[in-house]
């Protein structure tokens, strides 16, 4: 059974926030981040022949996400500790992906300028090469 798109991205931990949730974003320095399911993405249909696809991520959390607070291009906050734990859960699910080696999976990672998204994309990168172990070809940044 193929999982719906939402399914897929409730890996890295982005949900809705509420005035109530928002103290559900702190993070345990004692949780394994290592179990859940990494192996969604290998859920999606094949790629039609002639097309790529491609993955759009957003940044991990900020303390301006947790606190509902706009932030823009000109606000340029680091990810807390919540956003660094989402970047590698995605960057173990995109290792999944090209381990599996059954789709075309991505060999690059490009980021925008801002700090949250430089950050984000390092700490995929890292943990999707970690999850590969030197056996194939490792991601690679650009941004």
């Amino acid at each position: 059974q193929r999982r719906s798109f939402l399914e897929a991205v409730s890996l890295t931990g982005l949900t809705a926030l509420t005035a109530q949730s928002a103290q559900a974003f702190e993070v345990d320095p004692n949780r394994d981040i290592s179990t859940g399911n990494f192996d969604c993405l290998l859920d999606l249909p094949p790629i039609t022949p002639g097309c790529v696809r491609l993955y759009l991520c957003r940044h991990g959390q900020t303390e301006n996400n947790r606190l509902r607070k706009m932030q823009g291009a000109r606000v340029d906050p680091e990810i807390n500790k919540n956003g660094y734990e989402q970047a590698e859960r995605l960057g173990m699910a995109v290792g999944k992906l090209i381990e599996s080696d059954t789709i075309h999976a991505p060999t690059l990672v490009a980021h925008s300028k801002l700090l949250r998204a430089k950050e984000t994309s390092a700490i995929l990168a890292d943990a999707a090469n970690s999850v590969l172990k030197g056996k194939q070809e490792p991601v690679h940044l650009y941004g």
